[in-house]
């Protein structure tokens, strides 16, 4: 899973690498330390996330963003780098809402079946963000005519990603990530709070969620050794990047919320939007701006340098 405050997005300066590689000797050890602990304990570990599917159209574009960036910032070449859908990861794209989250055996089913009532009791997704986007009509009015069935369409939660890319790496793991962040909408902040304090309920051990905390979805994984140096000079010139143009109508969607227990395929699944709603597809549409207006959502063009996606202080 990927979250951010487990990443490091800067370093210090190159007389501090020292510092750095202990740094994550620590954080490995730590970890280390975590998963054995929970281990001899028999606890089980899961982790929250959203199933991001994207379309054809929507993969070759983040394809063509990725391109960009490694034409543009040579020094990424000598990494490894395979695009998430060609990777190893069970759920592909995705947005992680939580650290791993370790329970006793028999309390995980309890927080499963208390955390379903909780979403629906707890979180209010904004009706603005719920709708269906034309790609998808399109896609299920030609399978339901194939079909010889009513359409096939469902709504969805749609939130537009940052027009910019970012680079973040996890020191437990020594991976290299290019992400695009996600418009900061309170729905995500509700879920992770929502999940956090359920599992507390079941005595599970959420840790320590920071207020940088920051969703995203990974386009890329890279392998391979890095300098504190490097990480901080690439973390500057990803920025600079203009991927504006082939990002800006990228819109995530989601309808579901996953657990997934770690070590196995095992995962319980809770529909975040009705399907029975009616709601009416919208024509398509070429720009993110008459896409957004047309979903009520918010439109973000091109971001000025410096970190975005920041989730504010609670």
């Amino acid at each position: 899973m990927d979250l951010i405050h487990e990443y490091s997005s800067g370093d210090s300066d190159s007389d501090h690498s020292a510092a750095a590689a202990a740094d994550d000797a620590v954080a490995d050890l730590h970890l280390f330390s975590q998963n054995y602990e929970e281990m001899i304990n028999h606890r089980k570990q899961v982790f929250c996330l959203l199933q991001w599917t994207p379309s054809h159209a929507t993969v070759a574009k983040l394809k063509r963003a990725s391109h960009r960036l490694f034409t543009q910032l040579p020094q990424l070449q000598h990494l490894q780098w395979r695009p998430t859908h060609e990777s190893d990861q069970i759920w592909g794209y995705h947005i992680s809402l939580t650290q791993n989250i370790s329970f006793p055996p028999y309390r995980l089913p309890q927080f499963q079946a208390r955390l379903r009532h909780a979403l629906m009791d707890e979180v209010a997704i904004d009706p603005g963000l719920i709708g269906i986007l034309p790609e998808r009509a399109a896609s299920a009015a030609k399978l339901a005519a194939m079909l010889g069935v009513d359409n096939l369409a469902k709504p969805s939660v749609n939130v537009p990603v940052l027009p910019q890319a970012s680079y973040f790496y996890r020191p437990t793991t020594q991976t290299s990530f290019i992400a695009l962040e996600l418009s900061q909408q309170p729905v995500f902040c509700q879920l992770q709070k929502t999940i956090e304090a359920t599992a507390k309920q079941f005595e599970g051990n959420v840790g320590v969620t920071t207020d940088d905390f920051c969703f995203h979805v990974t386009i890329q994984y890279g392998r391979g050794p890095t300098s504190a140096k490097w990480r901080r000079d690439v973390t500057a010139a990803i920025r600079d990047v203009d991927i504006s143009d082939i990002i800006d109508d990228v819109v995530v969607d989601f309808d579901k919320l996953v657990v997934s227990t770690i070590g196995t395929r095992a995962a319980d699944v809770i529909p975040l939007v009705a399907e029975t709603k009616p709601v009416n597809p919208q024509p398509p549409s070429d720009t993110i701006a008459t896409r957004a207006k047309s979903l009520n959502l918010p439109h973000h063009r091109r971001v000025k340098k410096g970190r975005v996606g920041k989730r504010q202080s609670k």
